[in-house]
């Protein structure tokens, strides 16, 4: 019987192109172009499980919905200028005192404050609304008792301070919630894009931030996480991070280096086999990676790195 240390990478079963496709070219020609690109990505990623079934590798990958989209457009949107997120510098820093240890293990999908993954699709760069938001929505809970799925296109549309689709901040954010609070997405319904704002102040949940501040060294953001809550972080992660299918991503000494950049909300921490990890929320749907979320190897540095961590308080209420 396998160990909880060899189960890990599992056995990953054969993919092919018509399978759970859900998607509808323009024509013929664009379709086997695309079948082209997803076979390369296919072979890639059998490559890699073939690894992983062996013990080799520590996560497996999956021919997901980004296989039939070349490197470029995964990591290049032409249409966006420069994004206007804040430099660490000109943000309020913070170390977390408290006394006593923190837990081993913090997960606060276990809290019942974690709302479902959510899709912010492949064509809009708003995974810093969805980062910012799954931070909100789990530390408002936390004080009000009531978990909200909050809007994320109220941000894309309304927080002028950021870049819609072309990306944003987690402070930015902070800032303009603080102030205007947020809608329901039920209100708000995410749209893939940015429109003209359609704020309503009548439909408004009013969010007391007290403070936001960026958080630095492992230690700090583990006692953070632990004591209060998620944070919202940027990573900048190797290709491989797009086809990750469970499992804890990057090895100490794995030769990659990061491609792209984006942001998560990270609920937890944990280890296994020795291996510490963080345990992240992305906004790529539940069939990517374990069910939409995360473990990524603390030490994995030259595959992920997790910077720019920023911590939203949210007050007691009255």
């Amino acid at each position: 019987m396998l160990g909880i240390c060899e189960r890990h990478a599992g056995n990953v079963g054969e993919a092919c192109w018509e399978c759970g496709r859900g998607k509808l070219y323009k024509n013929e020609k664009v379709e086997a172009f695309r079948r082209q690109v997803w076979e390369e990505t296919w072979r890639r990623v059998h490559k890699h499980n073939e690894l992983a079934n062996q013990s080799l590798k520590k996560y497996t990958l999956k021919a997901n919905q980004f296989a039939d989209m070349t490197l470029q457009e995964r990591t290049q949107n032409q249409k966006c200028p420069k994004s206007n997120v804040p430099k660490e510098a000109a943000i309020q820093r913070r170390r977390f005192e408290t006394t006593g240890a923190i837990p081993e293990e913090v997960d606060w999908r276990n809290s019942g404050c974690v709302t479902p993954v959510k899709n912010e699709g492949e064509i809009c760069d708003a995974s810093w609304a969805f980062s910012a938001v799954g931070v909100i929505e789990t530390r408002y809970c936390l004080k009000h008792n009531e978990l909200i799925s909050f809007s994320e296109q109220q941000l894309l549309d309304c927080n002028s301070e950021n870049d819609g689709c072309c990306g944003g901040s987690a402070v930015n954010v902070f800032e303009y919630v603080e102030y205007l609070g947020l809608m329901r997405s039920k209100d708000y319904e995410y749209a893939e894009t940015a429109f003209a704002c359609l704020y309503n102040p009548e439909d408004v949940v009013n969010i007391n931030i007290t403070k936001y501040y960026v958080l630095s060294g492992e230690e700090n953001i583990a006692k953070v996480l632990a004591m209060d809550g998620p944070v919202a972080a940027v990573i900048q992660f190797s290709e491989d991070f797009r086809f990750y299918n469970g499992g804890i991503y990057g090895e100490r000494d794995e030769d990659c280096s990061p491609s792209g950049s984006r942001s998560v909300t990270v609920i937890g921490y944990g280890s296994e086999c020795g291996t510490d990890y963080w345990i992240l929320k992305n906004s790529w749907g539940n069939e990517w990676g374990e069910k939409g979320y995360a473990r990524v190897n603390l030490q994995a540095r030259n595959c992920i790195k997790v910077r720019m961590v920023v911590a939203g308080e949210i007050a007691d209420p009255e």
